[in-house]
């Protein structure tokens, strides 16, 4: 596949200054493929230590002013760097620009194309607080300026993966993002291993690594963030006591798709505590759309005393109650989709969780809306 990904970066509309390909101690053909292209790109070779390290290796070596980052496995659209570096060139406050991507498959000798399962909210302007909800698109495509990678330090090599997102909210904090809404790379899915050969995973253990590390992630969010940073635009005009606690739900919801239970439930005594007045539809769209992950609902459905504590807030605060019927939003489509795969046993686990949360009438009212 590097063969492919080279090629497709020399054929840029815009030429790249420098070409940087590092071999995170690759026991394949990795370097006769690069010497095939010869002094078109610098290759390096270390020892195997994982993406981060060999990211950090390569931006003490450039000295570009852009930097684009893309893996091995993936394509470059032919305008991808010319729509990227005319909008830093006209854009000289913003330090990175972000664009769109497709991802592809190898079927039958031949790429089928396809659109990420997921894009951001459009109710939702403000990029840092799309960001956080979801990394919603990936270094491949986004150019970024090396005095902001210098500003805020070299990627963490604590993280195998979620790298890119991690360095992404670290960026989203101190500079300025603009969008090119263009498609700018084509993500290949695939079947091969990822990670640094001390902590490889499969593709098919892939949510489950994502959601360990985004654990980690979120949790230095919730610690680097302030409050006031998840008040979603909507609520920016609005009583201080409204504000703070559409903040309060925007960052509980975050906090539910990564797995962060306690944090909800800590997050949603706040919110109580406020009385603020009844739930708002804007807060109802926010906690029916954020939390996606089923692996941080299976994280739930082994904690029964979250679980209960959960229930117990519900069941004496009707802000409580409708808000927690908006969080499992999720589990009626993803049981429907269970029933659908044959999988009964495990949409019956997701009807028994949405119980134990909302009671029976509760669940009953996301059955017949999964339904519909």
């Amino acid at each position: 596949m590097l063969e492919e990904a080279i090629r497709s970066v020399l054929g840029q509309t815009r030429p790249a200054n420098e070409i940087i390909v590092v071999s995170d101690g690759s026991t394949d053909c990795t370097a006769q493929v690069a010497a095939s292209f010869g002094d078109r790109i610098r290759f390096v070779e270390k020892a195997n230590g994982g993406k981060s390290e060999c990211l950090n290796l390569a931006l003490g070596m450039t000295k570009a002013d852009y930097i684009w980052i893309m893996d091995d496995d993936d394509l470059a659209d032919p305008e991808g760097l010319e729509r990227f570096a005319t909008a830093l060139d006209e854009n000289p406050n913003a330090d990175v620009v972000f664009g769109t991507f497709k991802m592809f498959r190898e079927e039958n000798q031949r790429y089928v194309y396809f659109d990420p399962s997921y894009r951001p909210r459009p109710e939702e302007p403000d990029w840092k607080i799309t960001f956080l909800e979801e990394m919603f698109t990936f270094q491949a495509a986004m150019l970024v300026r090396r005095s902001a990678y210098e500003l805020v330090g070299p990627f963490n090599t604590d993280y195998i993966r979620s790298q890119g997102y991690e360095m992404t909210l670290r960026l989203m904090k101190k500079i300025k993002f603009i969008q090119v809404p263009k498609v700018i790379f084509y993500q290949r899915q695939h079947d091969g291993l990822r990670g640094a050969a001390a902590a490889q995973f499969s593709a098919s253990d892939s949510e489950v690594t994502w959601l360990k590390y985004g654990i980690s992630l979120f949790l230095w969010v919730r610690e680097e963030y302030s409050l006031s940073e998840f008040t979603p635009s909507f609520a920016r005009t609005l009583p201080p006591s409204q504000a703070k606690r559409a903040a309060l739900v925007q960052r509980l919801s975050i906090s539910a798709n990564r797995a962060l239970w306690n944090e909800v439930l800590a997050d949603l005594k706040e919110a109580v505590a406020l009385n603020a007045g009844d739930i708002s539809p804007e807060e109802i769209m926010i906690a029916e759309a954020v939390p996606r992950t089923k692996g941080a609902w299976g994280v739930l459905a082994a904690n029964p005393l979250c679980q209960k504590q959960l229930r117990d807030l519900a069941d004496d605060n009707s802000f409580a109650r409708d808000l927690l019927v908006a969080l499992v939003r999720p589990l009626g489509w993803q049981s429907k989709a269970m029933i659908r795969a044959g999988e009964i046993k495990n949409a019956v686990r997701w009807w028994l969780l949405v119980i134990s949360l909302v009671g029976l009438r509760g669940f009953m009212h996301r059955l017949i809306k999964a339904i519909r």
